[in-house]
C-alpha cells in the first residue's frame, strides 16, 4: 500500500491518482477532505515497476499556494 496525502496545506485540496491509460477506469481513486480538516488522503496498492500519475489540486479557484505531498509506502492512519 501507499499513502498519499495533503496534510498541511494551507488551502482546501482534492487528490487524485489515475493510470497512464485513458480511459473510464483511468482514475484509481480520489478524494476531498479526507486528510486533516480540509486536506486529503488516498490510498492505492501499487504494482512495483507501474506509472501512476498524482493530481493535487484546489477544491475552488483562488485558493492558497503553499501546499504540501507526503507520500508514504504503507497504508494511512
Amino acid at each position: 500500500p501507499v499513502c498519499i496525502d495533503s496534510n498541511g496545506s494551507d488551502y482546501d485540496t482534492v487528490l487524485y491518482v489515475r493510470s497512464p491509460e485513458c480511459g473510464s477506469d483511468a482514475e484509481l481513486v480520489c478524494d476531498d477532505d479526507g486528510g486533516d480538516v480540509l486536506d486529503s488522503q488516498v490510498e492505492i496498492s501499487a504494482t512495483a515497476g507501474s506509472t501512476y500519475f498524482v493530481f493535487l489540486d484546489a477544491y475552488s479557484e483562488g485558493a492558497g499556494t503553499d501546499w504540501v505531498l507526503n507520500v508514504a509506502l504503507n497504508s494511512c492512519p
